[in-house]
């Protein structure tokens, strides 16, 4: 059993990050390029990789429910997109979603959630920079820009890159945006 184990984590370190490389992304909701999001609309979703599971989207939260009990994945104000992409590499897709929260200082992160694996990984740097998904050609890419008016005089130009899942050297992982 543990060789097993031993094995799975070694292959997990393996793909970490190479889930994402040249992998279509499917678009579940995207309002993030809008000015008008739908604040009373509710879109579910079923995947058949987690049979049984609804996913529910609404502008504040995206929840699973097995049928028994609801559970909350994340939540935003609002939660402007999620995108469906395999970007553990194990052949199931995660929920990635760029998310915006705060008051007086809104922050502009990207959260993505493996249901599967039950883990939930973050993108943010609050009050520096702000991350957003877009969906260039059914490829995923991340949008890193300045947040506006905080700690700077001169703006930088935004910076847009790939989402990438690396080792953190403490066995865990964390989410990352390469150029």
């Amino acid at each position: 059993m543990k060789k097993r184990c031993l094995l799975v984590l070694l292959l997990l370190l393996l793909c970490a990050g190479c889930g994402g490389k040249n992998i279509p992304v499917e678009v579940w909701v995207d309002y993030f390029r809008t000015d008008d999001i739908p604040w009373e609309e509710i879109r579910t979703l079923t995947l058949p990789e987690f049979p049984g599971v609804i996913f529910t989207w609404t502008p504040g939260e995206v929840t699973a429910s097995d049928g028994e009990t609801v559970k909350i994945l994340f939540t935003g104000m609002p939660v402007w997109n999620v995108f469906l992409h395999d970007l553990t590499g194990d052949g199931k897709p995660e929920l990635c979603a760029t998310v915006s929260w705060g008051s007086g200082i809104v922050d502009t992160h990207v959260i993505v959630y493996d249901y599967a694996a039950g883990a939930s990984y973050c993108l943010s740097d609050r009050g520096f920079y702000d991350y957003a998904l877009i969906d260039e050609t059914r490829t995923l890419q991340v949008i890193k820009s300045q947040t506006p008016g905080i700690l700077r005089e001169e703006r930088e130009s935004s910076e847009k890159g790939t989402l990438s899942l690396v080792p953190d050297g403490d066995g865990n992982f964390q989410l990352a945006m390469e150029t």
